[in-house]
């Protein structure tokens, strides 16, 4: 079930990416996505392996 949620909401914002974002700014709006999404994913990787949870 956790897989199928992880999926569907890369699926959902690779959407709405491409309907929202012009093609010019695609790349830009890609790499902000993504230099938000780094640190969360370090983030609960390092709590997850720590124990924390």
């Amino acid at each position: 079930m956790d897989t199928i949620l992880l999926w569907s909401a890369w699926i959902v914002t690779v959407i709405l990416l491409l309907i929202f974002i012009n093609r010019k700014n695609l790349l830009q709006a890609i790499l902000s996505f993504l230099f938000m999404q780094v640190p969360s994913w370090l983030f609960g990787a390092l709590v997850v392996e720590g124990g924390l949870i």
